[in-house]
C-alpha cells in the first residue's frame, strides 16, 4: 500500500502534524481569518520543531487557544438583594428550598407561607433520602402548594431559587420519567389555587 505524504490543501510535501496545524499555507489562511495578526504573530513567526521549555509551550497553547476558540459574550454577574416585597392584601407568600449534601445524595427540602405583611404563617420541612437537587427541590414546592391547598388560601404567590423547576411545570410537553408523577402533582396543586 503506498501512502501519499503530500499535503492535500498545499501539495508540499512531508505532511505532519506540525505542517497541518502550523506550516501549511492554507491552513495560515484561516489562522488569518481566525483574527491570527500577519507577520507579526509569535504563533508563526517562531520555529515549533525541536524541544520546548514547558512555559513556552504553554504561552502557545493558549494563543493557540485564544485564537481558535469561538468568541464568547463577557459574562457580567448582577448582585441583586434580596429583601421582602410587601403583597397586596389577601395574598401570602410561599417560599420554598432544599438543602443536599451533594447531587444526587441525602436531602432535605422545607419552606414557609408568609401573610402579606411577612409575618409567618406555618412553615414546613421533609427529610428526602437519596435524591437529585432538582427532585429534592420539587418535593419542597410540591409540599409547599399542598399547605396551601390545606389552608385554604384563596392567593398564593410562589417564590423560588431553582430556575429549571420553574420552566420544567411551566412547560406541559416537559418528559422525564422520574419526575412525570411528581411534577404532575405540582400542576395539578398549582391549578387547584385561586
Amino acid at each position: 500500500m503506498l501512502v501519499d505524504s503530500q499535503c492535500p490543501l498545499c501539495h508540499a510535501s512531508g505532511e505532519s502534524i506540525l505542517h497541518a496545524l502550523h506550516d501549511c499555507e492554507v491552513v495560515k489562511q484561516v489562522w488569518y481569518q481566525l483574527g491570527m495578526n500577519h507577520g507579526s504573530n509569535y504563533f508563526f513567526s517562531s520555529n515549533l520543531n525541536g524541544t520546548h521549555q514547558p512555559e513556552d509551550t504553554s504561552r502557545r497553547a493558549l494563543e493557540l487557544h485564544f485564537f481558535a476558540s469561538p468568541y464568547k459574550e463577557a459574562i457580567t454577574r448582577v448582585c441583586i438583594p434580596v429583601y421582602w416585597s410587601k403583597l397586596a392584601y389577601g395574598w401570602v407568600k410561599l417560599n420554598t428550598n432544599r438543602s443536599s449534601l451533594g447531587n444526587p445524595s441525602i436531602a432535605g427540602g422545607g419552606g414557609l407561607i408568609r401573610d402579606e405583611e411577612g409575618k409567618w404563617i406555618v412553615g414546613f420541612a421533609r427529610k428526602i433520602r437519596m435524591t437529585t437537587s432538582f427532585l429534592a427541590e420539587l418535593w419542597a414546592l410540591c409540599d409547599g402548594l399542598n399547605v396551601c391547598l390545606n389552608y385554604n388560601f384563596a392567593a398564593v404567590e410562589v417564590e423560588l431559587d431553582a430556575k429549571a423547576i420553574v420552566e420544567a411545570i411551566a412547560n406541559l410537553y416537559y418528559t422525564n420519567v422520574f419526575v412525570f408523577a411528581l411534577m404532575e402533582d405540582c400542576r395539578l396543586l398549582v391549578s387547584q389555587i385561586p
